[in-house]
């Protein structure tokens, strides 16, 4: 079973130097960031050739296009596909979201009524 996991903007680097570069990388434009936990499982399937999913809710909705390439701390990713949805029943991958996933996709369609579940791959070496 390949994992794929729940991407957010929260990032907190190891050191003051590699947090003070990743919270520059979630106020670019140009950039998607994903949680420090998430990088060894998101390097693993980038290195195999595969793509990786994430979720995104509230303010990062309509904030990234397709075909486009983002900055990230896994390198180059281009958006491949975003498919939106309202209803969390309907998530592609709700079986392999945590229930503290789920509950914050939950408040946040209450909010917003809409979430993206986005495609992304590698476009240059991690």
């Amino acid at each position: 079973m390949v994992e794929r996991s729940l991407g957010k903007t929260e990032v907190s680097g190891s050191s003051p130097d590699e947090g003070s570069f990743y919270s520059c990388l979630i106020m670019s434009k140009n950039s998607i960031t994903f949680p420090q936990k998430e990088w060894p499982a998101y390097k693993k399937l980038l290195q195999e050739g595969l793509p990786i999913y994430t979720t995104r809710v509230q303010a990062e909705v309509g904030r990234y296009q397709v075909g486009k390439v983002y900055r990230s701390q896994l390198g180059q990713l281009k958006v491949v596909a975003i498919k939106k949805l309202q209803h969390l029943e309907d998530h592609p991958f709700l079986d392999e979201l945590s229930d503290y996933q789920k509950g914050v996709i939950a408040s946040s369609l209450e909010i917003d009524d809409v979430m993206e579940i986005i495609k992304l791959e590698r476009v240059s070496d991690l």
